[in-house]
């Protein structure tokens, strides 16, 4: 929700010389984070490292998994994204909201 529009960055980089790649990237999950290094990296021209890169760290986030596997009560966790006015995060940018 704060992020500049896709239309905007479009507009701006076709001002820019030369050719460039504008990616859109959402992800809501590990899983699709990871995938996003991929996609970055394979736009990058460098495949391989993030494929290496998204897979070292599927190793590190499996390896937390199966160290708490037996813990009774995960952890508790607050995220904010701004501290004044408080806001939680994904529901908008405050300073943008109506």
């Amino acid at each position: 929700m704060c992020a500049v529009s896709y239309r905007e960055v479009e507009r701006a980089v076709h001002r820019l010389e030369g050719r460039r790649t504008v990616l859109s990237l959402e992800p809501t999950t590990l899983g699709t984070i990871l995938e996003s290094v991929r996609q970055v990296a394979q736009t990058a021209g460098v495949a391989d490292r993030g494929a290496t890169l998204a897979d070292d760290l599927r190793a590190r986030l499996d390896a937390v998994a199966a160290a708490t596997a037996d813990v009774a009560v995960g952890p508790r966790v607050l995220a904010l994204e701004w501290l004044d006015p408080r806001w939680r995060p994904g529901t908008g940018c405050p300073r943008w909201s109506a």
